[in-house]
């Protein structure tokens, strides 16, 4: 309820289809929330399908649109490249949908244990969750070994 207040507050609704033809390179992100699972997983998979866009998602109710460029991943890579970094030294943790190709695109991809489990399928290595503290864990693991 405090979700929706905030969203109507802060939000002018606008047509999609006319918003992703005319102002494309304007978007930034378009979020969206759903109340029904099934209806959500429609939309993700009817967007995925278009193609022109990036969809993801950070909650268990919504759906993120950005950019194809505008991902986690490509922000990793763009670093790495400015930094002169390879992506075997880089380490990238998360814990949802949205961190998917930042943890593919590390050397070394952590996942949180509230993470999907696609997202800690494609981790290297998967660590307590957030609320436990799992990062702190992680990094004080593999800077004990070293690692980092």
């Amino acid at each position: 309820e405090g979700h929706e207040r905030y969203i109507k507050e802060t939000r002018i609704p606008v047509s999609i289809s006319h918003v992703l033809e005319t102002k494309k390179s304007e978007i930034e992100n378009i979020n969206f929330i759903f109340a029904d699972a099934k209806t959500r997983l429609e939309v993700i998979n009817t967007l995925k399908e278009y193609g022109k866009v990036s969809v993801t998602t950070s909650s268990p109710n919504n759906a993120e649109i950005t950019s194809l460029k505008a991902t986690k991943g490509n922000a990793l890579k763009n670093i790495c490249d400015i930094l002169g970094f390879e992506r075997e030294n880089v380490l990238a943790l998360g814990d949802s949908d949205n961190d998917l190709d930042m943890i593919i695109f590390a050397g070394c991809g952590v996942a949180m244990a509230n993470a999907s489990e696609h997202v800690k399928e494609a981790a290297d290595i998967i660590t307590k969750s957030c609320d436990e503290e799992g990062a702190a864990i992680i990094l004080k693991q593999l800077a004990e070994k070293g690692e980092i």
